[in-house]
């Protein structure tokens, strides 16, 4: 198959699902184009995988790339539109298949009205704030929506979020629910990794990591408020692993808590894998989730996470199986959780074996079967379509 796959560059979560499954499609021998506006953030280049394709070309990126840019300037979307539908069509791509509504659904309607029949089937994966922020926008959500209605196939990654399309967009826009995953060959606990191991109990190290983008849905205020509480009562430490628009009022409110000696600031890092397995819990502290790849990719690293019961979570974290879940806004009880996996090793040993048979199922290879088989249909469906309308 030839698939165009559009996504930020950002290393938010929709281009790190796009790119892993791009890489993923490319090792199975299927001809793999990346669309963004530059280069996405992370080592994503090497031979026989994708084939990049960016706006800004050797120009340095001037945008961080813990920001989500969805508003492009006009001269950016003609310099974007032209380059995928050149491309699509001197390479004949068969699936275009963007990730994350805003901008692309925009651009996956424009590209099937400038085609036409020369217009690949197009495919959109929703992941998050483009359905909760920007569908429920009084000005941008009915463009999104019409938008939307052009896609021949729409998947998101949580019956949850599902539910959430529904109520914004109405019965007219369906998605399929084709969850995230994970490289569970990157993604491994530290036993596996170098031979020594935590037991499956309280790390040498008592560090509670929090990986994010650093926005404020992310709610990182939270986050200070609980480790100061933990601290109170355990010797610990505070990972922040990621940046974004929050991260500096985060600097300012642990500087005011007392807490800089106890907080290690690793910004963005593109090998998040040998953090996360080093760490002894993972705390999230989101108002809101459609899915949490960071929550599952702490699981498959052996990382006990206590996060709220909001979004998909409460769907990837059985509470006292493979995780522990607080009730939204409830401070005391996440305290209560982070202090029981640090300090208790039974619990400790138990949520991390549950959470590595959770992760399990999320396995890559599991997931992309999933999008090549919808791909492969697809492709499949419209043949079908041309020869039943060559024959009547």
């Amino acid at each position: 198959m030839k698939i165009g796959i559009a996504c930020h560059s950002s290393c938010g979560g929709s281009t790190r699902v796009a790119l892993d499954l791009a890489t993923e499609m490319s090792r199975r021998g299927h001809v793999v184009h990346v669309f963004s506006r530059g280069r996405p953030f992370g080592r994503w280049e090497g031979p026989g995988g994708p084939r990049y394709h960016d706006i800004q070309g050797n120009d340095e990126d001037d945008r961080n790339p813990a920001w989500l840019h969805t508003e492009w300037t006009d001269e950016e979307i003609e310099s974007f539109m032209t380059m995928v539908a050149e491309t699509v069509v001197a390479e004949r791509i068969e699936v275009f298949h963007f990730h994350y509504g805003v901008p692309f659904a925009f651009f996956a309607s424009d590209l099937k009205s400038r085609l036409g029949k020369a217009a690949p089937i197009v495919v959109g994966t929703l992941h998050g704030t483009d359905v909760l922020v920007h569908g429920a926008d009084k000005t941008v959500g009915p463009r999104l929506g019409r938008a939307l209605e052009d896609a021949d196939a729409l998947t998101t990654v949580s019956d949850s979020h599902k539910g959430l399309i529904g109520e914004i967009f109405g019965p007219q826009i369906s998605a399929t629910v084709i969850p995230n995953f994970v490289d569970m060959a990157k993604f491994r606990p530290l036993a596996a990794s170098n031979g020594s191991s935590n037991g499956g109990g309280v790390p040498t190290k008592r560090a509670i990591a929090h990986v994010s983008n650093f926005r404020s849905v992310k709610n990182p205020a939270r986050l200070i408020e609980i480790f100061q509480q933990v601290r109170a009562r355990v010797d610990s430490e505070l990972w922040l692993i990621g940046d974004g628009p929050e991260m500096e009022n985060t600097k300012s409110l642990v500087q005011s808590a007392g807490l800089s000696g106890h907080v290690r600031l690793w910004g963005l890092h593109d090998d998040v894998s040998s953090l996360i397995q080093r760490t002894g819990v993972l705390l999230i502290t989101s108002e809101h989730e459609s899915f949490c790849l960071a929550a599952l990719e702490a699981m498959a690293s052996g990382v006990p996470v206590v996060a709220p019961a909001v979004g998909g979570l409460p769907e990837l974290i059985e509470s006292g199986e493979s995780g522990l879940l607080y009730a939204p806004g409830d401070l005391a009880g996440a305290v209560h959780l982070i202090q029981r996996v640090l300090t208790d090793r039974m619990l400790s040993g138990q949520i991390v074996r549950g959470g590595l048979s959770k992760a399990a199922q999320y396995r890559q290879d599991k997931i992309v079967d999933v999008y090549e088989s919808l791909y492969s249909s697809l492709i499949a469906n419209r043949q079908m379509r041309l020869v039943n309308t060559v024959i009547s």
